[in-house]
């Protein structure tokens, strides 16, 4: 039995789920610091939930297409930074970076 991850030729899917996972945590950290303040985030929450959609599935075609998806993502996290829960930026913005990656092979 090998202890190796097969390679394969696209890790959408793996990259799909850590993304969830990292959007789950943030949601989790948003929702206990509302708890604290007696008041759930729901436009925080709403936020995080658009960027787990936005991840189903990615834009083909025109470069243009990609730029727009890849700043609405950044003018997401922007503005649940200026509501004030979203404090795990770097966890945000590394979903953001996984999916540019996918989105420049495709250019």
């Amino acid at each position: 039995m090998s202890l190796l991850l097969p390679i394969r030729p696209n890790p959408f899917r793996f990259l799909l789920y850590t993304e969830w996972v990292m959007l789950t945590c943030c949601g989790s950290l948003a929702v206990i610091e509302g708890l604290k303040h007696r008041s759930i985030p729901v436009q925080h929450v709403l936020i995080l939930v658009l960027l787990g959609l936005m991840g189903l599935r990615l834009p083909g075609g025109h470069a243009w297409v990609k730029v727009l998806y890849t700043a609405i993502a950044i003018i997401l996290i922007f503005s649940g930074t200026v509501l004030g829960y979203l404090h795990i930026l770097p966890t945000l913005y590394l979903i953001v970076v996984i999916r540019s990656c996918f989105l420049d092979q495709y250019l």
